[in-house]
């Protein structure tokens, strides 16, 4: 007598076999589920810093007459040297005025140079800009290291931080 012949596969290859369709199972459904709303144009996820980062204030010896950023770009000033400064927001400010802050940096720490202060601002620019002269400010608050920061409004995050020196500059000749 004959003994009946299965045609199935040996217990082994059954096994190889069953771990194979549940991995392609689960390829299958990651595809599908990693789809899901491709075709509606969902904006996807992007990263997001936990704060508002600052823009640099730049320094330099004078204004553009046509950009009204800062140009001849230098953080070292001294007695009599023009001083400028400029920040472009990525945004216009849409404010009429801001803060400007200044510290003076010593030792690892830092002491208030000039405490935050009103100045007026054109509400529809992107670009913050001043120019005075560095003896002036020399004259305020003495040579050495300095932040300067602008505000928005109070109690606010800096808008822009930048830093500057005020120092002894042999004259040249």
């Amino acid at each position: 007598m004959a003994l009946p012949r299965s045609s199935a596969p040996p217990p082994r290859t059954r096994l190889w076999l069953g771990w194979l369709a549940a991995g392609a199972g689960v390829l299958a459904i990651a595809f599908i589920t990693g789809r899901a709303g491709s075709d509606v144009d969902l904006p996807s996820p992007t990263p997001s810093p936990s704060g508002v980062v600052p823009v640099t204030i730049v320094f330099g010896a004078a204004l553009d007459d046509l950009s009204g950023e800062a140009v001849s770009l230098t953080s070292i000033f001294g007695a009599g040297d023009p001083f400028a400064y400029s920040a472009r927001l990525q945004a216009a400010a849409g404010v009429d005025s801001m803060l400007l802050e200044v510290v003076r940096l010593e030792g690892g720490g830092e002491a208030t140079a000039q405490a935050p202060r009103e100045v007026r601002i054109d509400a529809t620019s992107r670009i913050i800009a001043f120019s005075v002269l560095a003896s002036d400010l020399i004259a305020a608050w003495g040579l050495g290291d300095y932040e300067m920061r602008m505000y928005l409004g109070p109690g606010t995050v800096p808008t822009a931080v930048g830093r500057f020196s005020l120092a002894e500059v042999p004259e040249s000749g």
